[in-house]
């Protein structure tokens, strides 16, 4: 296990990286910026980790990024939600953005999403060429309207940075939308998802490289497709939201959705518009007690819980000494004798 450092840079170059993250690329001698030195690039002690750059929730809590999940297999990157700042956090890790294969979403949800648009723009200037996109329905129609509006963009800073191709950029980018259980090769890499439950529809994914197992759950309430993918991995990447509550006595469940999924807007309570539209009164993350259940029912060799709060509306920081010790007591009771990791920006766990 180690956790990347994410460098304090220069003015020169960290106002370059925040004027990147609006897609604007400075110039320097006539030669795109995105194409100079930037921070030394980071080695991998392992052929296969995963990497969680981006661990918050939605919202400005504390200095975490919004939901990012890597796996690295021999200095290839597959992408896993791509949240508010989370593209900067992977900019100044020193990981070079062109040797992302697979760009992928877990489910639509803004803080899964927003930085996409980033992701590709600098993707593409640093070098990154054919690409696949893996998502659920609408993820093409997601790509579509980054490659329409901002057209004009990249052609000009394709012809600034002197790049002779568009290719993975509005062209040479394979987009492929999954629904429930399926099972694809993608690249040589084994993907299967399966359908969660969450206020959005929403895939976990398992990967299966070179013999070993890997499942990120994305965002999730209990349900037995998340026990049977992930039954026995060796890297389970665990929406962990509400360990927050594992301080109360009970430990208390989330708001209750049915209640909030019957609130009117605009005069009128909102329906799903076709079968992968959200589902507003479901339970949207697991509970604690479930939390513990999952974990109890799959038994992962690893175990990595993300998309943690950072001391939000009075509760505890995920990383301080008193939660984790219950949370890893709870887990021992439960019978999960694996590896447990507190996810931070910048962690990575080898595999």
């Amino acid at each position: 296990m180690k956790v990347i450092t994410i460098k304090k840079m220069g003015s020169i170059l960290g106002f370059s990286l925040l004027l990147g993250c609006l897609s604007i690329v400075p110039m320097i001698g006539g030669v795109a910026f995105a194409q100079q030195q930037g921070p030394t690039e980071y080695k991998h002690k392992n052929e296969l980790s995963v990497i969680t750059i981006g661990s918050g929730v939605p919202g400005p809590f504390g200095d975490r990024a919004e939901a990012m999940t890597i796996i690295q297999h021999k200095g290839r990157y597959i992408v896993i939600d791509c949240g508010y700042t989370s593209v900067l956090k992977l900019m100044k890790s020193g990981m070079p953005m062109k040797n992302i294969d697979i760009i992928m979403f877990s489910h639509l949800h803004a803080d899964h999403t927003t930085d996409f648009f980033n992701l590709m723009t600098w993707r593409f200037l640093s070098g990154g060429r054919e690409l696949e996109i893996i998502g659920p329905p609408r993820t093409g129609q997601y790509y579509e309207f980054y490659r329409k509006f901002y057209r004009d963009d990249i052609i000009y800073r394709t012809q600034l940075s002197n790049i002779k191709t568009s290719a993975g950029s509005l062209t040479g980018v394979n987009v492929r939308e999954f629904t429930a259980s399926q099972k694809m090769e993608v690249k040589g890499i084994l993907i299967e998802s399966a359908e969660m439950v969450h206020t959005m529809y929403d895939l976990a994914y398992k990967f299966t490289i070179d013999g070993k197992t890997i499942v990120v759950s994305g965002d999730t309430s209990y349900n037995e497709n998340i026990i049977r993918l992930a039954k026995d991995v060796d890297l389970f990447v665990l929406d962990g939201s509400f360990i927050i509550y594992a301080l109360r006595t009970p430990a208390q469940n989330p708001p209750e959705r049915e209640d909030i999924g019957k609130r009117k807007i605009d005069g009128k309570i909102p329906e799903p518009t076709d079968a992968y539209s959200g589902r507003f009164s479901v339970e949207s993350h697991s509970n604690y007690k479930d939390i513990i259940k999952i974990v109890s029912e799959t038994n992962p060799k690893k175990l990595i819980l993300t998309h943690l709060f950072s001391g939000y509306m009075g509760n505890p920081d995920p990383h301080t000494k008193e939660l984790i010790d219950k949370v890893r007591s709870d887990l021992k009771k439960a019978g999960f004798d694996g590896e447990l990791y507190f996810a931070k920006d910048g962690l990575e766990v080898g595999i």
